[in-house]
């Protein structure tokens, strides 16, 4: 796990600490498209919970929808709506891919 401290940073040695927790993990679970797109670029295994919306996050939708893989480790469950528990329904599909990366 890497603490919000961590994650929260604006200086140099913060960024280093990060990128060192980041190489030490297994898989990230994560809401945080930054943190994907740093282990997603070392090569970690990313499951990476989306709201599914238009515009910003272009990126990742074209990575869950049409299996442009920009990394090959990432991959991005984008949940309903904008608001409220968008998140809900990937619960299931993340704890599956947990899963499998485990067997």
């Amino acid at each position: 796990m890497v603490p919000d401290d961590v994650l929260d940073t604006n200086n140099e040695a913060s960024v280093d600490t990060l990128v060192r927790e980041i190489c030490r993990l297994d898989c990230m679970v994560t809401i945080s498209t930054t943190t994907a797109h740093l282990a997603g670029a070392m090569g970690i295994n990313v499951i990476l919970i989306a709201a599914e919306r238009k515009g910003h996050q272009w990126f990742w939708q074209v990575q869950a929808e049409h299996q442009r893989p920009f990394y090959p480790t990432v991959k991005v469950l984008l949940g309903e709506g904008e608001t409220g528990k968008w998140w809900e329904h990937c619960l299931a599909p993340a704890d599956a891919l947990l899963e499998a990366l485990r067997s």
